[in-house]
């Protein structure tokens, strides 16, 4: 799965750690600023917003040809995840099979983790299998890339990396059927229409 010989820049599917990113969730604290002490200003605005983190280990998601100079001002990654604790032998045998998303479509049989990629371990840092979490992918600044390239820690080898690539494009392009009209709402509701129509929305942040 993981190359002997490195190239010189970053390439999808290069594996890296650990990173800080943000938590994804919903909870931050928001620091508001304001034109007057005394209470009486009419509108607050957010100027700075704390939000949790924490280090993750991360696979590029970005085409390599995306870190070309001048091309991008930001690149995607994606995070490595422990697969779900609950699976049987024989699903997460389907799950490593189905890395070869094209093979395993051709044969018939229903692709498992649509959403993700299992990886192997990579000796000296990741002692058990990852899985790339497609839903996870977050975008990062490009002058970032040579910290990036400074915590790379594997690069998928040519074969892996079309696998991977493969999974990919079939995560982001498979074909879905419309949503039919009677379950549409008009357009351009207002935001408090929206909140009320919508089951478990709310409009304040903890």
């Amino acid at each position: 799965m993981y190359s002997s010989l490195w190239s010189p820049e970053l390439r999808q599917g290069d594996i890296v750690g650990e990173i800080f990113l943000p938590t994804i969730g919903t909870n931050f604290q928001s620091i508001v600023g304001g034109t007057s002490l005394t209470g009486a200003t009419e509108k607050q605005q957010h100027e700075r917003v704390i939000i949790g983190g924490d280090y993750h280990y991360l696979v590029i998601v970005s085409h390599c040809c995306e870190f070309n100079e001048g091309k991008r001002n930001k690149f995607l990654v994606a995070r490595l995840q422990r697969p779900r604790q609950n699976l049987s032998s024989e699903q997460y045998e389907a799950l490593r099979l189905s890395n070869d998303v094209e093979a395993r479509a051709s044969s018939g049989e229903p692709v498992a983790g649509l959403d993700s990629f299992l990886l192997d371990p990579v000796p000296g840092s990741l002692d058990e299998e990852r899985v790339a979490s497609f839903t996870s992918i977050t975008a990062v600044p490009l002058s970032m890339k040579e910290d990036f390239r400074a915590a790379k820690i594997a690069e998928l080898d040519h074969g892996t990396r079309i696998l991977f690539r493969a999974k990919l494009a079939w995560f982001f392009g498979r074909t879905a059927d419309d949503i039919p009209d009677a379950e549409k709402a008009p357009a351009k509701l207002e935001r408090a229409d929206l909140l009320r129509e919508t089951p478990g929305a709310t409009s304040s942040t903890r």
